[in-house]
């Protein structure tokens, strides 16, 4: 059965494409989803031919938009026996701790393996909201970053969860091992991130981005070389900490797409270098997760640990501080 979404477009908003605004809407999620509703005639906006609505239509501000959201057809992508932990588990959400190098969802040429056949396989009510590709999905984790990630198991789990992390209301805590020592022990990172105009897989700030703020704070230094990082999200986009700690100056150890050139800079001990070049990932792990529970409403909250290969790693690092 079809569902009918609303939305009424502020002001704020004229100018911007059809698709751009859609895209960034909770339930949306994403520009190419929002084009794909726009393509097949499930979108209207009041006061324009529904010949006109096009992908590239300019908002004016104070339309109201309706959106025809599709039953789920059947998908391709295959339930698959993945090794997972499945934190916690009720009737509307799932909690799990996603490992490296895992992807988190299918995506072309890239179809099995990922998290989300694994949720296929052992969670069997999954939000088809996000899409057949993104069952349940409400935010994502990069393939080799580790750790906690919330699945919605209904349609209006999803809405509710999606309107937490559109609203920042999500307690998001990662932890992070940079290269060298930031200049503040406590700081907060604010840019607008898009994608590089060059480099399509690269996030960089720049003016036309979304609006990103990183808090983080020095825990520990390791020979003025390394220093582990308490990261807290306040806002989530693609690449987030890894874009803002690079451009920092202290990229995230492991890193190969922001930061393998300025780590070896700040990184000098030939002890230090050689563990780096053993890692199989960057150091970055979603460390803490807590939101309001969508039926019940009570706070839930979660944490969990360095995975084994991160832990070795850092036990490594603190008995060369401790020679």
């Amino acid at each position: 059965m079809s569902e009918l979404l609303k939305y009424n477009v502020t002001p704020a908003s004229s100018g911007q494409r059809l698709d751009v605004w859609l895209g960034s809407q909770p339930e949306i999620q994403t520009r190419t989803q929002a084009a794909r509703l726009i393509d097949l005639n499930k979108v209207k906006v009041s006061g324009v031919s529904t010949l006109k609505v096009k992908a590239s239509y300019r908002l004016r501000g104070n339309e109201t938009i309706e959106v025809e959201i599709p039953p789920p057809t059947s998908s391709h992508i295959q339930p698959e026996d993945i090794n997972f932990e499945i934190i916690y588990q009720d009737y509307d959400v799932a909690v799990v701790n996603k490992p490296a190098p895992m992807v988190t969802h299918p995506s072309k040429g890239n179809y099995s393996n990922t998290l989300v056949n694994g949720l296929l396989f052992h969670i069997k009510d999954l939000s088809q909201i996000g899409g057949v590709e993104r069952p349940g999905l409400v935010h994502r984790l990069d393939k080799d970053t580790s750790g906690l990630l919330v699945i919605a198991k209904n349609d209006k789990a999803y809405q509710s969860l999606a309107t937490l992390f559109k609203t920042h209301n999500i307690h998001r805590v990662y932890w992070a091992l940079v290269a060298g020592v930031p200049r503040k022990m406590k700081n907060t990172i604010i840019s607008n991130l898009a994608r590089h105009p060059k480099y399509r897989k690269v996030f960089c700030s720049q003016e036309k981005g979304k609006h990103a703020i990183t808090h983080y704070e020095v825990v520990e230094t390791y020979l003025n070389q390394l220093s582990l990082l308490k990261v807290t999200l306040e806002t989530g986009r693609t690449h987030q900490i890894r874009v803002h700690l690079s451009e920092m100056g202290n990229p995230i150890v492991g890193d190969k797409l922001y930061g393998i050139k300025k780590q070896s800079r700040l990184i000098t001990s030939p002890k230090i270098k050689h563990l780096t070049k053993t890692l199989p990932r960057h150091v970055l792990h979603a460390a803490e997760l807590g939101f309001e529970h969508p039926r019940t409403k009570e706070q839930m909250q979660f944490k969990t640990s360095w995975p084994d290969n991160l832990k070795d790693f850092i036990t490594q690092i603190k008995e060369l501080r401790a020679k």
